[in-house]
């Protein structure tokens, strides 16, 4: 009976945080500790009850969270909880005032499969046909639980019929201008890029450039990653000839 009466007088709960990125909360968890008559209290990731009882109940409503933590003997020690969340990738315009944009989601998290709704009225996973602007997408889970997402899609600053060719990239994988930026060049279908060393040997050459499935990453055309420097360029699309150098900077 102490042991019993010991057991029921004090349980620590330890919860393991979830980090989620894009519209998801960020959720820090530290120990609680449950005393007879039970608690309550607010964190900045919502509100938790405990008290004593039977086992733990969780439940989200997408935007909202709350925990209920009960005294049981078969309690879990760790526990971990899947939000439903919203990530969006986006293919921007390719010239002021163009409706070449698009935007995919992908969720996680949550329950059963996912039905995808956008404010543009596209269902499932892409809204494609954009011109830059707000877009928002709202997820639903079998549970009927729901996560939505505004997203701004910016268009390229070039001017429909223009091509901007950027000095400079650094191919390092932190995320920011990993690949070669050329503006505006997804406007002209069977543009071609070539790439030269400063001996002149061509190191680089594909068609149909597009700044996504086909663009300069600061590999050699077997794949190899080539040393920081200053390579030259040839950029032919439609009737046009550019040349010029970019410098490779890990």
């Amino acid at each position: 009976m102490k042991f019993v009466k010991q057991i029921s007088r004090i349980l620590i709960i330890f919860l393991l945080g979830a980090i989620v990125k894009s519209n998801a909360q960020t959720l820090e968890f530290a120990p609680v500790v449950v005393d007879a008559n039970g608690q309550s209290s607010s964190t900045s990731w919502g509100e938790v009850s405990y008290s004593v009882g039977e086992a733990i109940v969780f439940t989200a409503d997408g935007s909202s969270f709350n925990f209920w933590l009960t005294q049981g003997f078969e309690q879990p020690n760790m526990n971990t909880f899947s939000v439903l969340s919203v990530f969006v990738t986006a293919t921007p315009p390719s010239c002021i005032h163009n409706t070449d944009g698009m935007l995919v989601a992908s969720a996680s998290g949550g329950a059963g499969t996912y039905t995808y709704n956008w404010s543009t009225g596209h269902q499932g996973l892409q809204a494609d046909s954009l011109s830059a602007g707000t877009y928002t997408v709202t997820v639903t889970d079998s549970t009927g639980t729901t996560s939505s997402i505004a997203f701004i899609l910016n268009d390229e600053q070039v001017t429909c019929g223009e091509v901007k060719i950027y000095k400079g990239f650094t191919p390092n994988n932190d995320g920011h201008n990993d690949t070669w930026h050329i503006s505006g060049i997804e406007q002209f279908p069977g543009n071609e890029v070539l790439v030269f060393d400063r001996w002149g040997d061509m190191i680089w050459d594909k068609k149909n450039y597009d700044n996504v499935n086909v663009v300069f990453a600061g590999m050699n055309k077997n794949g190899e990653p080539i040393p920081d420097g200053t390579y030259f360029y040839v950029v032919k699309y439609g009737t046009n000839v550019e040349k010029g150098w970019v410098e490779v900077t890990r």
